[in-house]
């Protein structure tokens, strides 16, 4: 699994169909920082068994817009293999 060195810009979109927030930060001195989120636009519990469909999940979270891409990215080549 590689990471990305060069962060990615804000203005850089999800692939189509999926969606994002971020959430609100803990207001108390050490609480919960933001976090990114995406939610898949297709529904695991409906794709056919296969290999594999156990590494897709349904939302993901990062720290950041550039590792959320990353990991939106790892999903979709993951949902390409299994539906491909």
């Amino acid at each position: 699994m590689s990471r990305r060195t060069q962060s990615t810009p804000m203005s850089a979109p999800l692939p189509d169909g999926w969606t994002y927030f971020l959430s609100e930060a803990d207001p108390v001195p050490g609480g919960q920082l933001p976090q990114w989120y995406a939610t898949a636009p297709y529904r695991i519990p409906l794709l056919p068994p296969g290999k594999g469909r156990g590494k897709l999940d349904q939302t993901v979270s990062a720290p950041t817009w550039a590792e959320l891409h990353r990991l939106v990215a790892e999903q979709v080549e993951t949902y390409n293999r299994l539906t491909g």
